[in-house]
């Protein structure tokens, strides 16, 4: 069966860009599946005080199991616990076991609503996030997919906004963009959600080669000025960075690869005890992506160190 839990409260989503987002479940969808994409605030009860502590600290540590940095940022809610809404939500029969969940909320910024919902087994020692939603210039999402004893996530950013190559927010787009960050797959075994290992990803032979680009090429203040390599072989990705003051030498591993995009997280320093601060906020270096013609990076971790958060795309040029 499909089981939906549908939410009651207005949804600043559009139908067509739900269409969007739901498109990859849908092609895989089977009447055996169990679908969470939304919630439902009426099926919340209240808990007892003496497990909302453990409940929380279980919904923190669940997110080790993504493999990458959460798109939300947690660090005001991790010192005060007190702003964390915790209620008990519907109990999921997975393989003739409950498994309960608990759906978390906390104000995020804009004065919008976050919400998770973490599913557990029935000693709430062992979890997996299977939902969360908030609304930041544009929509993060994740819903998951249910059948038989394994859980899929799908992570998403849906874009609402164009911006300008300095990241300002220039208009609304007319369809928004749904972009797939993460899948996930766990298999429940003796009531523990384990991940599931993939095979290492093959990067196809087109992509190696030097990659380069200046940060702020045509600044009137040398300092500003950075110049970035990318370094792909059949066994190693390489990032280096140098400019005034500053050396980064890090490598790099892919958490996904289609025919004409790679995406790139933080693997390891080249070089023991050479870390930026900048990687306690993200270890996302984002996707590159090309079109036939040219080579283009969005990199957040990028932006996050030179660019003061500001969002853009950098034009690669590949050395033959």
């Amino acid at each position: 069966m499909i089981f939906s839990l549908s939410c009651k409260k207005q949804d600043n989503t559009s139908a067509a860009n739900k269409s969007l987002v739901l498109e990859y479940i849908t092609k895989t969808n089977a009447l055996k599946d169990t679908l969470i994409n939304d919630i439902n605030i009426e099926k919340t009860e209240n808990i007892k005080n003496e497990d909302r502590e453990k409940i929380i600290q279980l919904y923190f540590s669940s997110f080790q199991k993504d493999d990458i940095e959460p798109n939300i940022a947690f660090d005001e809610v991790k010192k005060d616990h007190s702003k964390i809404e915790v209620k008990k939500y519907v109990t999921l029969n997975i393989n003739k076991n409950t498994y309960p969940s608990y759906l978390l909320s906390f104000p995020y910024e804009n004065d919008e609503i976050y919400r998770a919902l973490l599913l557990t087994n029935k000693e709430v020692n062992d979890g997996v996030i299977i939902y969360e939603k908030v609304v930041d210039e544009g929509e993060y999402l994740r819903i998951s997919k249910i059948r038989n004893n394994k859980i899929q996530n799908f992570l998403y950013h849906i874009e609402y906004y164009n911006y300008d190559k300095d990241g300002n927010i220039m208009s609304n787009k007319k369809q928004k963009d749904s972009i797939l960050l993460k899948t996930n797959s766990f298999i429940i075994i003796k009531s523990s959600f384990k991940k599931e290992k993939k095979a290492d990803l093959k990067l196809s032979e087109k992509w190696y080669g030097k990659y380069n680009f200046t940060i702020d090429e045509n600044s009137e203040d040398w300092r500003a000025i950075q110049d970035v390599t990318l370094l792909i072989k059949s066994d190693s990705i390489l990032f280096h960075v140098e400019g005034y003051q500053i050396a980064q030498d890090y490598k790099l591993k892919i958490t996904d690869t289609k025919d004409n995009q790679i995406k790139l997280f933080y693997d390891s320093p080249v070089y023991e005890g050479d870390e930026s601060a900048v990687l306690q906020k993200t270890k996302n270096f984002g996707t590159i992506v090309f079109d036939g013609k040219k080579y283009t990076w969005n990199c957040p971790y990028i932006d996050e160190s030179f660019t003061n958060g500001k969002k853009n795309i950098y034009i690669l040029k590949k050395e033959n």
